[in-house]
């Protein structure tokens, strides 16, 4: 039996869109229940409704598919955020990022990690999960002149907890006044071991930052006013452990770099794992640039911000739409 077009989309809408049950939809256009269920069915066979599974496990997947392929990853792993929003988003991302972790540490493993509101939510989720004869050890130096206070090493100090393993800590600050400074507190026997053990873990595991004035750099005191606007005139788009870069993942400020702490751009490159964690659509320039300038080779982040990031590097929208309105025709 044929139906009107305008029957079949005003059914289909209030069904479907509106959320109205065969009942309510039988009393408004004055219907039968079992005709508002033929016409339905007949919307369905016509492809007016079209009803779309997705399986959020394989939808990201997908999407970390995506962008090892697009932009040359190691790997990729991406954050099932889909409803979520703010702290549930990112204590998903936290979760995620710790499982992978389990899947990748192997005995005598060296696990390098930065400071960050992100990685504080890593170790958070992280397992009891004892790996032997490993060690995790701080990528960066201190950004506050009292760390106690601030207790900026706790991300170590918990992964190594969970993971029973050995623990190595920068005990500096982040950046120091000159390069006479610098070279008192490497000549210092506990902070050179702590350097080596930067420049020989396998795996190093970072916060991909924006280039804002609520940074944690700025708010301390080590960045400027006029250092930022500095940095701003060069470009600079993000910052990864301390350290700043323009859109090309390139170092923006020889001086700050040569005064910073911090494992460098040129050892996050070689590391046979550079593990990259992010959630925010805010920071798009600033994980473009982290992946133009290799400065990671996995990414882990969360749904939206994969398919933002996709979104701008082709051009091409993800968008998914479950109704469609019929064209009129011109016969």
């Amino acid at each position: 039996m044929a139906y009107d077009m305008r029957q079949l989309l005003e059914v289909a809408r209030m069904y479907h869109v509106e959320k109205l049950s065969q009942q309510e939809i039988s009393d408004q256009l004055g219907l039968s229940r079992a005709k508002v269920s033929r016409v339905l069915s007949e919307a369905e066979e016509q492809g007016i409704i079209q009803v779309t599974i997705v399986d959020p496990a394989h939808d990201t997947a997908e999407l970390a598919r995506r962008l090892i392929e697009h932009f040359g990853l190691k790997d990729a792993a991406v954050a099932d955020t889909v409803g979520l929003s703010g702290n549930m988003a990112f204590s998903q991302l936290g979760k995620t990022a710790a499982e992978y972790l389990v899947r990748l540490l192997n005995p005598q493993d060296i696990l390098g990690v930065a400071w960050g509101r992100t990685t504080l939510e890593i170790a958070r989720q992280m397992p009891e999960w004892p790996v032997r004869e490993m060690t995790v050890a701080s990528l960066v130096g201190c950004p506050y002149e009292n760390a106690l206070d601030e207790d900026i090493f706790e991300v170590a100090r918990m992964l190594a907890r969970k993971l029973q393993a050995n623990l190595h800590i920068l005990y500096t600050p982040v950046i120091v006044s000159n390069r006479e400074a610098m070279d008192v507190y490497l000549s210092d026997k506990h902070t050179a071991e702590a350097m080596r053990q930067i420049d020989v873990c396998n795996i190093a595991i970072s916060c991909i930052g924006n280039f804002w004035r609520k940074g944690r750099l700025y708010r301390s005191g080590y960045v400027t006013p006029e250092k930022f606007k500095e940095l701003e005139r060069k470009g600079a788009v993000g910052c990864i452990c301390a350290r700043f870069y323009d859109r090309e993942g390139n170092s923006v400020d020889e001086d700050l770099d040569a005064r910073s702490i911090a494992i460098s751009f040129d050892a996050l490159r070689d590391k046979t794992w550079s593990i990259g964690v992010v959630i925010g659509l805010e920071k798009i320039d600033a994980i473009m640039g982290a992946l133009k300038g290799g400065l990671v080779n996995v990414l882990i982040t969360e749904s939206n911000t994969a398919k933002a990031l996709l979104e701008r590097s082709t051009g091409k929208s993800s968008k998914r739409f479950l109704l469609r309105q019929a064209a009129p025709t011109n016969s």
